[in-house]
């Protein structure tokens, strides 16, 4: 039989289609499941408060070009086009800078390489609170993502490239904090 479609009068008071536009869906990526791929990153427990209070993150030597990686796989409901890895970072001293980042992905197809170059990169500089531990506002990393899709792994990574000469945080390290990947949904 047919489906019979009843308006019940939302459409009306606000609530039609047209209201609901946004389906964007974030995914938290644990840091305890990115390994260290360049460098020497380390992941630790870190914050100057007591040890209870600390958080896990990833520290990035100030001097250094380091990465981290990790493989996932896209969720059921992905809509292939432009997403976004989000981060947060906190520097481990008080001190002032600018930290460059960079991040990306690639999707690992049956015939591909599973070390392949990334498909999608970004860099971005982001600048140090001058606060011990305070958060630094969010880095968001925006690339076309051709070549991915649900059901075949996809390779993340982000780091610091300390080496360069935007990366004026030369103090300390920059931890990372926070890693997600927003995407948007087909319903």
């Amino acid at each position: 039989p047919a489906s019979k479609r009843v308006d019940v009068g939302l459409a009306a008071a606000g609530h039609g289609s047209d209201k609901h536009a946004d389906r964007s869906m974030s995914i938290a990526i644990p840091l305890g499941a990115f390994t260290a791929v360049e460098g020497t990153p380390a992941l630790a427990a870190v914050g100057s408060a007591g040890n209870r209070d600390r958080i896990p993150a990833w520290a990035f030597d100030p001097v250094a070009d380091e990465y981290i990686a990790t493989t996932i796989y896209l969720p059921g409901d992905w809509v292939s086009g432009n997403c976004q890895i989000k981060l947060h970072w906190a520097p481990a001293d008080a001190n002032a800078g600018n930290v460059r980042w960079n991040a990306g992905w690639a999707a690992i197809e049956a015939s591909s390489q599973i070390d392949q170059a990334s498909d999608a990169t970004d860099l971005q500089v982001s600048a140090a609170p001058a606060v011990l531990d305070q958060l630094a506002g969010e880095v968001a990393f925006t690339a076309v993502s051709t070549g991915l899709a649900v059901d075949i792994p996809v390779r993340l990574f982000v780091g610091r490239t300390g080496t360069h000469a935007d990366d004026t945080y030369n103090t300390a390290d920059a931890w990372l904090v926070s890693f997600r990947l927003v995407f948007t949904r087909d319903h």
